[in-house]
């Protein structure tokens, strides 16, 4: 049994929200006068969405550029390795990751699979030092990888590299399109992290598990060994 797991909102969270680093880490750009910092966040967010390898620098240049506002190529660089680390040392791990992942590690391989550019994650990775426990990290920016969740690509690119099989191979996370509904779109088999009371959209398929929090992982997939 091999098992990966989503980064943001399952093994771990920000301690305050994304906004305010942004805008701290951006104030040299957003000080330019064509900038207007509402179109920004807007392109910002559809930066993060472009299929293909990403970075901080290059999702901040493609955002400027699609907002009129092109800056020079150091101070996008100087910005963007700012926001990169500066969100990277917000991160706390979710509660029971660390134990969880611990327990985990010492009878199965793990790995992460992960939306965003690929500097920006790693370094959450680095901060949370979950390299401790993780085999492989694979980033949806990294030049190797350039394909998002849902897409299967992301998935088999997994698969590739842990040399596992879909049906022995388990995903979790807390989206149920990203995660849930890509996993299960590959033949993998999957863990929803979420709310008790939270409730699976029509057309979603449901997960072969679900828990409120890891520590209560361990107990699940021991029903399927």
């Amino acid at each position: 049994m091999t098992l990966f797991f989503d980064l943001d909102g399952t093994l771990c969270r920000p301690r305050m929200p994304f906004l305010p680093i942004f805008l701290a880490s951006c104030a040299p750009l957003i000080a330019s006068p064509l900038v207007d910092t509402q179109l920004l966040l807007q392109a910002w967010a559809e930066a993060l969405e472009a299929p293909g390898h990403s970075t901080t620098a290059g999702c901040l240049a493609r955002a400027l550029s699609a907002c009129g506002a092109p800056a020079p190529e150091q101070l996008v660089a100087s910005c963007a390795r700012s926001l990169a680390a500066d969100w990277a040392a917000t991160q706390e791990l979710a509660p029971g990751a660390e134990s969880t992942l611990a327990s985990l590690a010492e009878r199965r391989p793990l790995g992460i699979i992960t939306n965003g550019p690929s500097d920006s994650q790693h370094a959450v990775i680095a901060a949370l030092h979950l390299e401790r426990f993780v085999r492989w990290r694979i980033v949806s920016g990294d030049a190797a990888v350039g394909i998002r969740k849902p897409q299967p690509g992301i998935f088999e690119h997994a698969l590739s590299m842990s040399a596992s099989r879909p049906e022995q191979t388990w995903y979790i996370g807390d989206s149920l399109v990203n995660d849930i509904a890509g996993a299960a779109g590959a033949g993998w088999r999957t863990c929803w992290i979420s709310a008790p009371d939270a409730r699976i959209a029509a057309g979603l398929p449901a997960p072969d598990a679900r828990i409120t929090r890891l520590d209560e992982l361990p107990r699940v997939l021991g029903q399927y060994e």
